[in-house]
């Protein structure tokens, strides 16, 4: 089973079906340590739990307002925006996390057969 963009807890509840004795809170330390050390990205979620993503490179995301899944996006249009913030505002950009809102195609078939 591939998870994709789990939730701690998601990454947990795999885990511990295959290992009994992990506990919850090595869990979180090690995704806490992988964040930190920038092997795995860690998005917050407003008004959700942080998700994990294992695809570091840099990338954007859209999420569906019906169901909650989240899908990557990668359009190098977006990557040329910190460039014109750093240029505009003086900023020097250090990361950037887009998150578009909108409706998985599971969930749009699933409201057209109502």
């Amino acid at each position: 089973m591939m998870l994709d963009h789990p939730t701690a807890d998601e990454i947990y509840d795999y885990l511990h079906s295959n290992y009994p004795s992990i506990s919850k809170a090595t869990v979180y330390r090690i995704l806490s340590r992988m964040a930190d050390e920038g092997e795995i990205l860690r998005l917050h979620i407003p008004g959700g739990p942080d998700k994990f993503d294992t695809t570091v490179s840099e990338h954007h995301h859209i999420k569906c307002t019906s169901c909650g899944k989240l899908c990557d996006i990668d359009f190098p249009e977006l990557h040329s925006i910190c460039s014109k913030i750093e240029n505009t505002c003086g900023f020097s950009v250090t990361g950037c996390s887009l998150f578009f809102d909108g409706v998985c195609p599971e969930c749009v078939k699933k409201e057209s057969n109502y």
